[in-house]
């Protein structure tokens, strides 16, 4: 969406309520797509994940029929996550084939597996590692295995 396309287009929804994607879809409006702008300047491909958890944004919906996109919500402390295609490694050993990296107000948090978590304290110059027991035995096992390794090595490789 363009905002100088659109800005005259939107005029009519300032000082009003923001309808609601539940108001829209209550109205018979066929929804078709959902989009989001956020401005920043000079800010890299790397950097707007956690340019977007420490700033607000709005939500547009495109409904048919409507010649511009309708400002729906505005959305505050997104949490963003991030997929990695990138292993997870302890030394020569491959654990992960992937990883995320969640932002959440601008500090990032590594998911690794389903219950490993990993929050980079970069002030400190430290790492703190959590761990929540996976639902699947096959996950436990491998997660407590890594776990174990991890403690034993005192390393790990993300994309190595």
């Amino acid at each position: 969406m363009g905002f100088t396309d659109n800005v005259h287009k939107q005029m009519g929804f300032i000082g009003k309520d923001i309808p609601t994607f539940e108001s829209l879809e209550a109205s018979g409006a066929e929804i078709t797509s959902l989009t989001f702008t956020a401005s920043g300047i000079g800010l890299t491909l790397d950097e707007i994940p956690r340019f977007l958890s420490t700033h607000d944004f709005y939500l547009y919906a495109k409904v048919k029929g409507l010649d511009v996109d309708v400002p729906i919500d505005k959305v505050t402390n997104a949490i963003i996550s991030k997929p990695v295609d990138g292993e997870v490694r302890i030394k020569d050993r491959c654990f992960f084939p992937a990883y995320r990296v969640v932002y959440e107000n601008g500090n990032p948090l590594i998911r690794i597996g389903k219950g490993i978590s990993v929050a980079l304290k970069e002030d400190e110059k430290r790492i703190t590692v959590h761990t929540d027991r996976p639902d699947a035995l096959s996950d436990f096992i491998l997660e407590a295995d890594f776990f174990i390794e991890l403690v034993e090595q005192g390393e790990l490789t993300l994309n190595g």
